[in-house]
């Protein structure tokens, strides 16, 4: 169900994608459609002459010098005849002013559709020069656009349904799969991606060449009105400032404070003599597009009394700015997204092709380990059934040597158990005879005896710890802020007892009394104790053993180098250092082995945690 759902919300996708892309297309045919389809009447272009003579009656008492009467000429014209694009200029052809929101399209300025009319502003004769904007017919002709793109949209969605019904688009892809060279799957995975990002970039190409139709759209039916501008701000901000007594980047300074966004301002004197200008917009962003229309602004202007005279203070305000790069994510988006459908159905059809092997790996899940995955065919799916059948008989060989592990552990610790139980039963027999004993000399013999199988308990259950310690599953460990010295202590006592045993020690110790290291004190005394064992083992008696301990880079180094006896017994399991090395890795340190054939170093490195704390006395 869900499935269904998704292909129906793609197919919907793809044909608004279409809808969008016609819609903007035949939109930038519209002056084409104007002149094939002769509405340019005389009615339409020519302002009749009641709301010229509506006109006439506002203005006729005005003075066209007066700051004030241009500012309420100013709105006439943009209250008057939103339709059309005007302009008031004098005899000598000097514009006084023109309409608020200025047409970008040079089509609608030709000299078929221009009109001139004649008007008195108090003593003075101006014309009014005038082009119409077609507001309705190209509204019009909008929303016929829209119909047939909507329409051309849902004849595709209507046949995207009947190929997911009959399947002819999937019956065509099969025939090309039978050709020789696209029976490999990753040879269509190459094919398929060439179609996907030709049609993604076939559709970025397109939109981004005809971006001018988006634009203007947006333009001319709903961002083309000028910005709200706090005048009461404007004039607080220049009514104390002498404008002639400042330099340029303090006008500038000014104007900053004033401007709004996506917009530039220009400051004009009494004469109308260019002052400054300022621009809050990024020019490369403006005009890199090419698209007139963008770069056509909304200009308002208006009069600001400073300290010294009158300005002229005039807004270009550029609505589409914000919209440019959104509109290039956009379109780079939907061309990822054409792309991305492609691939994701050509992906889903494959996953229909492995559903069998999808459901020979639930049979595995389930825990039957010897069902054999079906693995027909050459290419990378059947491939892929053969992989899971060898990593299938792969595991089984692993839960099989881990049974055999787990019968070895049982194995040890009954062969451990019976062993500690001999010394044992003797310990105990030697004892009692010591209890009895009166004799000196005989209870001397016994207690050296006694002393023998303590040491074979200890071997023993020493090993036992190391085994657990390296192939058991351990808990967290709990790690204690102690002093170095208490470990020092115990590396002291035991080499204190590897010289009671004839070996000769040069031991060098560098620390600080104050360290404090994060450790579980029976776990690192029994690494100590592995590292005496081996020495005891291994280390040639006539040679000195070497012991280091010095602190680095937050690190306290242990190094134990020793001679290598010519004549050992090298232990099989190598459980000893594993054992250490384990208790080195609780304690988030880090351990290091080197052997030559006479020479065995081992050095162990453990993090430190702080210095103690030292109060004043």
């Amino acid at each position: 169900m869900q499935s269904s759902n998704l292909r129906k919300c793609i197919r919907v996708l793809i044909c608004l994608i279409l809808s969008a892309s016609c819609f903007f297309f035949l939109y930038a045919f519209r002056y084409d459609a104007l002149r094939i389809s002769n509405q340019f009447t005389e009615q339409r272009i020519t302002i009749s002459e009641k709301r010229i003579n509506a006109l006439q009656k506002k203005i006729k008492h005005m003075d066209i010098q007066s700051y004030d009467d241009q500012e309420k000429i100013q709105k006439y014209l943009n209250d008057d005849f939103p339709d059309y694009a005007v302009q008031l200029i004098g005899i000598d052809f000097e514009v006084f002013l023109l309409s608020e929101i200025w047409p970008n399209e040079s089509q609608l300025f030709q000299v078929g559709y221009e009109r001139d009319y004649t008007l008195n502003v108090g003593e003075q004769e101006l014309t009014l020069v005038s082009w119409p904007k077609f507001n309705k017919m190209f509204a019009s002709y909008a929303m016929l656009a829209m119909i047939v793109s909507l329409m051309i949209g849902i004849v595709f969605y209507i046949l995207l349904s009947l190929n997911y019904r009959n399947g002819w688009i999937r019956r065509l892809a099969n025939r090309i799969c039978r050709w020789k060279v696209f029976q490999r799957l990753s040879i269509q995975l190459v094919a398929v991606n060439i179609l996907a990002i030709s049609l993604g970039l076939g559709f970025y190409t397109l939109a981004n060449q005809n971006k001018y139709s988006f634009f203007e759209f947006l333009f001319n039916h709903a961002y083309n009105s000028m910005i709200d501008i706090d005048e009461q701000k404007i004039n607080d901000t220049f009514q104390h400032v002498y404008i002639n007594e400042l330099e340029y980047k303090d006008i500038t300074s000014l104007m900053k404070k004033v401007v709004p966004d996506n917009s530039g301002i220009d400051i004009f004197d009494e004469d109308y003599s260019h002052i400054a200008s300022y621009n809050r917009f990024d020019e490369f962003e403006m005009y890199e597009q090419n698209v007139v229309v963008i770069s056509t602004p909304i200009v308002r202007s208006f009069h600001v009394p400073s300290a010294d005279q009158i300005l002229t203070i005039t807004i270009y305000y550029y609505p589409l700015l914000p919209f440019v790069y959104p509109f290039q994510i956009l379109i780079v988006l939907t061309a990822i997204l054409i792309y991305m459908i492609i691939l994701l159905n050509f992906m889903q059809y494959k996953v229909m092709q492995i559903r069998k092997i999808q459901e020979d790996i639930g049979v595995l899940a389930s825990g039957n380990l010897y069902h054999e995955v079906s693995s027909d065919g050459t290419d990378e799916v059947a491939q892929l059934a053969h992989n899971v059948n060898l990593m299938r008989l792969s595991f089984i060989e692993t839960l099989e040597n881990e049974e055999k592990l787990q019968q070895s552990n049982r194995d040890l610790i009954t062969s451990i158990s019976h062993d500690l139980r001999t010394p044992l039963t003797s310990l105990l027999g030697y004892l009692e005879i010591i209890k009895y004993q009166k004799d000196p000399n005989k209870n001397a013999e016994y207690l050296d005896k006694s002393l023998t199988k303590v040491e074979q308990i200890r071997t023993l259950s020493d090993e036992m710890f190391s085994y657990f310690l390296v192939y058991g599953k351990q808990k967290d460990v709990e790690l204690l802020p102690t002093a170095i010295g208490e470990f020092i202590d115990y590396l002291n006592e035991s080499c204190i007892l590897l010289e009671h045993d004839g070996y000769t020690v040069y031991k060098q110790v560098q620390y600080d009394t104050s360290l404090i290291i994060d450790m579980n004190v029976l776990l690192l005394k029994r690494a100590l104790d592995n590292v005496f064992s081996n020495i005891q083992k291994y280390a040639d008696k006539s040679e000195p053993v070497l012991i280091l301990v010095e602190v680095k880079k937050g690190y306290i180094h242990l190094v134990f180098e020793n001679k290598v006896a010519k004549k050992h017994h090298v232990e099989s399991n190598q459980i000893g250092v594993k054992s250490i090395e384990r208790v080195i890795d609780i304690h988030k340190g880090c351990m290091e082995v080197k052997q030559s054939t006479s020479t065995y170093t081992i050095r162990l490195q453990l993090p430190i945690h702080q210095l103690l704390e030292v109060e004043d006395v």
